[in-house]
């Protein structure tokens, strides 16, 4: 399962169609949770939040990560067992339960 941010992000991809995603996540059985609960929107702001302090204490400056790396995360935590990542640095700190697949 991806969430509507996975969907928007891989709709975005250079080639990309909204028919070529559709069927490669139907081949791949993967469905499209487009409801976001309210709990997923308070992880992620929360996980960001805590990003961005540790971001600040380690005074390196601007955030590099986006706000939809936590949505990601957040939904991945609430809806499913893990989350396949190229990045699993990225989602480790604030996700420490969420088991990640690199």
């Amino acid at each position: 399962m991806v969430c509507g941010a996975v969907f928007a992000e891989l709709l975005a991809h250079p080639g990309m169609s909204p028919t070529l995603l559709e069927k490669t996540l139907t081949q791949a059985d993967i469905d499209i949770d487009f409801m976001t609960s309210k709990s997923i929107w308070s992880g992620a702001g929360k996980a960001f939040s805590e990003y961005v302090d540790r971001r600040k204490n380690a005074q390196t400056g601007l955030t590099k990560q986006l706000l939809t790396d936590f949505i990601i995360g957040a939904h991945a935590s609430e809806r499913a067992d893990q989350l396949l990542t190229l990045d699993p640095k990225r989602y480790a700190q604030g996700f420490s339960s969420l088991k990640l697949i690199p």
